[in-house]
């Protein structure tokens, strides 16, 4: 879906907004997994 951002929790902060191919490229490279929060 075009148009979402997204943030991730890092820690106790909070990272993003994330565009769609920046979230992807960060699943990719391992930086969110199936345990991060979203």
């Amino acid at each position: 879906m075009p148009g979402r951002s997204w943030f991730v929790a890092a820690g106790d902060k909070q990272e993003g907004p994330y565009s769609e191919d920046e979230f992807r490229d960060l699943i990719a490279r391992g930086s969110v997994r199936a345990d991060t929060y979203v």
